[in-house]
Protein backbone atom coordinates (compact mmCIF):
# COMPACT_ATOMS: atom_id res chain seq x y z
CA UNK A 1 0.00 0.00 0.00
CA UNK A 2 1.34 3.41 -0.85
CA UNK A 3 0.14 6.68 0.63
CA UNK A 4 1.99 9.79 -0.48
CA UNK A 5 2.33 12.56 2.09
CA UNK A 6 4.45 15.68 2.27
CA UNK A 7 7.02 15.76 5.08
CA UNK A 8 5.22 18.67 6.76
CA UNK A 9 2.18 16.38 7.18
CA UNK A 10 4.16 13.96 9.35
CA UNK A 11 3.92 14.28 13.13
CA UNK A 12 6.72 12.83 15.25
CA UNK A 13 5.88 10.23 17.92
CA UNK A 14 9.15 8.62 18.98
CA UNK A 15 12.43 7.05 17.98
CA UNK A 16 13.22 3.60 19.28
CA UNK A 17 15.86 0.94 18.76
CA UNK A 18 14.90 -2.49 17.51
CA UNK A 19 17.22 -4.69 19.57
CA UNK A 20 17.25 -7.79 17.32
CA UNK A 21 18.26 -5.81 14.23
CA UNK A 22 20.06 -2.93 16.03
CA UNK A 23 18.18 -0.46 13.81
CA UNK A 24 16.66 2.81 14.99
CA UNK A 25 13.10 3.46 13.89
CA UNK A 26 11.39 6.83 13.68
CA UNK A 27 7.65 6.67 14.28
CA UNK A 28 5.40 9.31 12.75
CA UNK A 29 1.71 9.66 12.04
CA UNK A 30 -0.34 11.69 9.62
CA UNK A 31 -4.01 12.51 9.45
CA UNK A 32 -5.41 11.28 6.18
CA UNK A 33 -8.73 12.69 5.02
CA UNK A 34 -9.24 11.06 1.64
CA UNK A 35 -11.71 8.31 0.86
CA UNK A 36 -10.58 4.86 2.00
CA UNK A 37 -12.20 3.42 -1.15
CA UNK A 38 -9.34 5.00 -3.11
CA UNK A 39 -6.77 2.80 -1.37
CA UNK A 40 -5.42 0.03 -3.56
CA UNK A 41 -4.43 -2.93 -1.41
CA UNK A 42 -1.65 -5.36 -2.22
CA UNK A 43 -3.60 -8.62 -2.06
CA UNK A 44 -0.52 -10.54 -0.93
CA UNK A 45 0.14 -8.16 1.97
CA UNK A 46 -3.15 -6.72 3.28
CA UNK A 47 -6.45 -8.53 3.72
CA UNK A 48 -8.63 -5.62 4.83
CA UNK A 49 -8.58 -1.99 5.92
CA UNK A 50 -11.17 -0.17 8.00
CA UNK A 51 -11.53 3.00 10.06
CA UNK A 52 -12.25 2.67 13.77
CA UNK A 53 -12.94 5.20 16.50
CA UNK A 54 -9.90 6.32 18.51
CA UNK A 55 -11.47 5.06 21.77
CA UNK A 56 -11.97 1.62 20.21
CA UNK A 57 -8.37 1.62 19.00
CA UNK A 58 -7.18 2.60 22.47
CA UNK A 59 -9.13 -0.29 23.98
CA UNK A 60 -7.73 -2.79 21.46
CA UNK A 61 -4.13 -1.68 21.96
CA UNK A 62 -3.94 -0.83 25.66
CA UNK A 63 -6.64 -2.83 27.43
CA UNK A 64 -7.51 -5.86 25.35
CA UNK A 65 -4.03 -6.23 23.81
CA UNK A 66 -5.49 -8.01 20.82
CA UNK A 67 -3.17 -10.99 20.12
CA UNK A 68 -3.73 -10.67 16.37
CA UNK A 69 -1.97 -7.29 16.36
CA UNK A 70 1.70 -6.47 16.63
CA UNK A 71 2.32 -4.52 19.85
CA UNK A 72 5.12 -2.01 20.34
CA UNK A 73 6.11 0.18 23.26
CA UNK A 74 4.79 3.53 21.96
CA UNK A 75 1.05 2.87 21.56
CA UNK A 76 -0.02 5.00 24.56
CA UNK A 77 2.16 7.95 23.51
CA UNK A 78 0.81 7.81 19.96
CA UNK A 79 -2.82 7.56 21.10
CA UNK A 80 -2.37 10.45 23.55
CA UNK A 81 -1.04 12.64 20.73
CA UNK A 82 -3.91 11.69 18.42
CA UNK A 83 -6.51 12.48 21.10
CA UNK A 84 -5.03 15.96 21.63
CA UNK A 85 -5.38 17.01 17.98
Amino acid sequence: MEVLVHKNQLHFVTINKDEPTKHFKGVFYTKWEDDSKEIILEKEEIDDIKWIDISDLSHLLLTQKNPDWVHVDYEKDMLDRLKIE
